[in-house]
């Protein structure tokens, strides 16, 4: 598909490489952008802690989260592998860690096109 390859090729690469390290230190200072949010996963293959920045999907004691290269994404494959994760919200007292959770794993895809 077209759209897919444009995306992989152009969009991927420029929100791992500028997007995302602007994000990371905005959240490193302490002023996270309003609507995103910080998840650390284990890496499966280093066993170290990864962070990535992920939209805000706090909706009370859930945390929702969207995957836009679905089962490709690294942070999703390291949750395949060790499903403790923690998420770094902005609250009404600041910015903080969610206690560590475990996942509750269900993958939804959709297929493209209009309609």
């Amino acid at each position: 598909m077209a759209g897919s390859s444009a995306k992989d090729r152009v969009i991927y690469p420029l929100q791992t490489r500028v997007i995302n390290p602007i994000v990371m230190l905005a959240h490193n200072l302490g002023i996270p952008p309003p609507g995103d949010a910080l998840l650390e996963t284990t890496g499966r293959r280093t066993g170290l802690p990864r962070h990535t920045p992920v939209c805000d999907g706090l909706d009370g004691d859930r945390f929702w989260l969207l995957a836009q290269r679905g089962r490709r994404a690294d942070w999703v494959k390291n949750i395949q592998a060790s499903p403790r994760v923690r998420v770094k919200v902005r609250t009404g007292s600041g910015v903080g860690w969610q206690p560590e959770r475990h996942t509750s794993w269900t993958m939804t895809t959709r297929a493209s096109g209009s309609g």
